[in-house]
């Protein structure tokens, strides 16, 4: 349990589009350890947020298999989970996503969710990205694979 001590120590968490996508394609690797996280958020263990940025890059896919109705009921899911919050990208959050870009040199879509996250006192970012753990110093970062044994 070691491995949670980051996890369990924080009350409100960012994640990534990543997480989101291995919870509803049941992905086989990262399955036990999104249940487990999204159990937690949905009890209200952990406050999470995310950006519009990941409710964009979810449905993309069904939306290009032309499945409407799974895009339709991926964005109920997130914009109705309870304990989740889906940020607005607005101006202080485009600005802290530039500053992130210009210091870090990472991708818009990346430096936008990291900014969500940071703009609302999430205390710890989870992705599955190794480039973003070089956002350390605005963010404890950690990457899902961390949390699998």
């Amino acid at each position: 349990m070691d491995r949670l001590g980051k996890l369990n120590s924080a009350s409100s968490i960012g994640l990534d589009t990543a997480i989101f996508i291995y919870h509803l394609e049941r992905n086989k690797e990262y399955l036990a350890f999104t249940k487990m996280l999204f159990d937690g958020v949905e009890a209200g263990k952990w406050q999470a947020v995310t950006s519009v940025v990941a409710l964009l890059e979810i449905i993309v896919k069904p939306l290009k298999l032309g499945r409407i109705r799974v895009a339709r009921k991926y964005e109920t899911l997130i914009m109705n989970f309870p304990n989740l919050m889906v940020v607005d990208i607005d101006r202080n959050i485009a600005s802290q996503a530039a500053q992130l870009r210009a210091k870090y040199g990472i991708k818009t879509p990346d430096a936008i969710q990291v900014a969500a996250c940071i703009t609302t006192g999430a205390e710890l970012f989870i992705c599955n990205d190794i480039r973003l753990k070089k956002i350390q110093d605005e963010i404890p970062t950690t990457i899902v694979g961390d949390f699998i044994s």
